[in-house]
């Protein structure tokens, strides 16, 4: 399986979206901002004596660049003005290009049940509203009408797809970011971090013990359930406990199978994802969870190089292509 996300790091990271993750105790320097809708918490090494350690400043503008590029609720970034553009074709910047065909490479590889074109459905199913109604059949129709990667023309840095169709990149752009965020740090002379990005945590470069990472019990999500140790690599969990809202004892939540419009009827609790690229790990932990059990294991046959630790339904935990160790 080829890489979907170019990697320009000297070092690995490790993303995650539902993990705890343990440091060691030599002295550190923390930033803690709030960007992408979300807090962001940052732990560095601390740098020799006479070297500038405040990252702050330096983590806030790459943040604040990439928000302008890949939000798709703030007006006026480059993906809102794409998903509100009344031109069919539209070209965008290099750097929106590259994760837009990664993603529809991706797309493609697991049939859209990984879909970045997924945002019209997002938007009438209301899922971080509470109180907001179900939607009905003719939305649910209507909003399919403007889903589907297929649809989707992707060439000279110009993105052809139907009038209306929302673009939904929050499966793979955090991934991205923390690969980006990853080299800025790099380059500044810290030679490892944790980056934490509203729950979803990245891990990178090298230390005198390996980083351990929690894995969260979708059963009991304020538990921790098992324990991955890597020296590299990032980590991406989906699951159902992440986001979702009841109705009449009905459980919705926030992972789509653009198949049907609805919420995914899978087997599996949640899935996390071991991998070498983060934004792949990102959208392949939505894509094997939509997947199901039975598809899941079939695609970490054919990729030995991801490895998965997936939690079903009926209790039972997989581990595939990885170490897991419950505690």
């Amino acid at each position: 399986m080829k890489k979907f996300f170019s990697l320009t790091l000297a070092v690995l990271l490790m993303l995650t979206s539902a993990l705890s993750l343990s440091s060691c105790s030599e002295q550190t320097h923390k930033v803690s901002v709030y960007a992408l809708d979300t807090l962001v918490e940052i732990t560095l090494p601390a740098l020799s004596d006479g070297e500038d350690g405040d990252a702050t400043p330096l983590v806030m503008s790459g943040l604040h660049y990439y928000e302008d590029i890949f939000s798709a609720t703030r007006e006026g970034s480059e993906l809102y003005k794409l998903n509100h553009s009344t031109e069919e074709t539209v070209a965008v910047s290099d750097e929106l290009f590259a994760v837009l065909l990664g993603a529809h490479a991706l797309a493609a590889e697991t049939n859209g049940a990984y879909d970045y074109t997924c945002g019209a459905l997002t938007e009438v199913w209301k899922i971080n509203d509470p109180d907001a109604p179900l939607p009905t059949e003719s939305e649910i129709e209507n909003a399919l009408d403007l889903v589907g990667y297929e649809r989707v023309t992707l060439a000279d840095g110009k993105i052809t797809r139907p009038v209306g169709m929302k673009i939904d990149l929050g499966g793979v752009a955090k991934g991205y970011i923390a690969e980006r965020l990853t080299e800025l740090l790099a380059e500044k002379g810290y030679g490892w971090g944790i980056l934490s990005l509203g729950g979803n945590i990245s891990v990178f470069g090298e230390r005198d013990e390996p980083f351990s990472v929690g894995v969260k019990n979708p059963e009991k999500p304020t538990a921790v359930h098992g324990k991955l140790t890597l020296d590299g690599g990032f980590v991406s969990v989906s699951g159902v406990y992440e986001r979702n809202k009841t109705v009449d004892g009905v459980l919705y939540h926030h992972i789509f199978d653009v198949k049907t419009g609805r919420c995914a009827d899978s087997d599996i609790l949640s899935v996390a994802v071991v991998s070498d690229d983060g934004a792949l790990a990102d959208a392949l932990s939505t894509a094997l969870f939509v997947m199901g059990k039975d598809k899941a294991l079939a695609y970490l046959s054919d990729n030995a190089e991801v490895g998965a630790v997936i939690f079903l339904k009926n209790g039972e935990v997989l581990t595939v292509n990885t170490v897991y160790e419950k505690i």
